[in-house]
């Protein structure tokens, strides 16, 4: 007899699902803040050209790389609690450090530390969302978990060109901190890792979670040790990868310097700018949930993987072209957001379809090691180009020709990813 999905209780979806959201909004925040902080005082206080700017964003980057790994194989085994925990307490002391430095070099050692900090962070909140959503539901709770850092960014704009407003760029940093502090308390109390420890959980919704997501172990195979070097021999996985960097290199260089580039756009002071920079994360944020719902329904999972950042890419470097009409580009730089979270939502779900939970908890680090590698490279070169060239329209050239090729990689991706994982 088939199982009605519809009478099956949600709890998962309004217990599990909160706690990540605002565990991945909170973070954001915490390293996003410095793109306000940046043009409202920081590089003029701290004595910074473009290009020190954006290696701010370089030094967080190579920091975040550290715990990926770890936290993804930690999280594959039942500790993410814990380790978030503890790394959620060190990156909320960075902060507040971050906000008392008085030269650039002090910036770039705490922009580093705080990388290090939160790099545990999204391998870990993949990881549990493969824990308690299957696969017919894991695009729609990815997309949520995402969308996360969209709603992020519409409270930091906003947040930002308040303080500003009344306070130094010191203020945010201590303000971000304070926030970490409270996220940390509501971790500890309200994370539950997987459905068997749930004692919230029916009977009824339990069953049914570890019925689905064991039948979803489709490579048998594994054993439940999973060496590292077995996972880097997975050609698919090295695929995701290329696709995953090439489309970070857009959607990292444009989060850390959005702020930077709507003011250039529109000429506009940092309060409105502060305000205006809420309606391409809207954008973003209908894009992330629309498409995880489309993907979900559709399956097309590969589909969407390769042409979300061609869309976005290739709209936003027409934003760069007509910036000349001001707000004819500022709409275009809005209309290419809501492609840009696309890539993730698709490459986390595809995940579990090409390989078991044991190498995969290793695997998303991995991944999320390649999508902040985009990080490592973007804003740097961004900067770079900026004080080279006078502008950044030669950045977005390049980006749209990396997401070209990781289109045209991910149509060799196995053709599976494009159906569903049962029939």
């Amino acid at each position: 007899m088939e199982l009605n999905v519809n009478k099956i209780p949600k709890a998962r979806w309004f217990r599990i699902i909160p706690i990540i959201l605002v565990a991945n909004l909170v973070q954001w925040i915490d390293k996003s803040v410095i793109s306000f902080a940046l043009p409202g005082g920081m590089m003029k206080d701290l004595g910074m050209t473009a290009s020190m700017s954006g290696l701010l964003g370089t030094v967080f980057s190579i920091g975040y790389l550290f715990l990926q790994i770890p936290g993804g194989n930690l999280a594959a085994k039942g500790k993410s609690k814990k380790l978030l925990g503890a790394t959620m307490f060190g990156w909320t002391v960075v902060l507040y450090l971050l906000g008392s430095c008085n030269t650039s070099t002090e910036a770039l050692i705490y922009r580093f530390l705080l990388g290090f900090c939160e790099g545990a962070i999204m391998p870990a909140l993949i990881t549990i969302v493969a824990n308690w959503f299957p696969n017919e539901e894991r695009g729609r709770a990815t997309a949520a978990l995402l969308a996360s850092a969209s709603i992020s960014q519409i409270v930091a704009g906003p947040m930002s060109a308040t303080i500003l407003v009344g306070h130094s760029w010191r203020y945010l940093f201590h303000f971000a901190a304070a926030i970490s502090l409270v996220l940390l308390i509501l971790w500890m109390l309200f994370l539950v890792e997987r459905p068997v420890d749930a004692k919230w959980l029916s009977e009824e919704e339990r069953d049914y979670l570890l019925t689905k997501l064991e039948a979803e172990k489709i490579n048998k195979k594994t054993t439940e040790k999973a060496p590292l070097l077995e996972i880097l021999k997975d050609k698919n996985l090295w695929k995701l990868c290329c696709i995953y960097l090439f489309s970070s290199l857009g959607t990292l260089g444009l989060a850390f310097w959005m702020p930077t580039i709507i003011k250039s756009i529109t000429k506009t002071g940092m309060t409105q700018t502060g305000w205006l920079s809420v309606i391409p994360n809207i954008a973003v944020l209908i894009g992330v949930l629309s498409i995880g719902a489309i993907s979900d329904k559709t399956q097309k999972r590969r589909l969407f993987a390769g042409m979300c950042p061609i869309m976005f890419s290739g709209f936003l470097l027409l934003a760069m072209i007509l910036q000349g009409s001001p707000w004819v580009s500022f709409g275009i730089l809005c209309f290419a957001c809501l492609f840009l979270q696309g890539t993730g939502t698709n490459i986390m779900v595809m995940l579990p379809r090409l390989m078991s939970p044991e190498k995969a908890g290793s695997a998303r680090g991995i991944l999320n090691m390649a999508s902040n590698a985009g990080g490592l490279i973007a804003p740097l070169a961004i900067g770079y180009i900026q004080d080279s060239t006078g502008n950044m329209q030669l950045s977005w050239y390049l980006i749209f020709g990396f997401c070209v090729i990781g289109l045209l990689i991910s149509l060799t991706l196995p053709k599976q990813l494009n159906e569903p994982a049962t029939k």
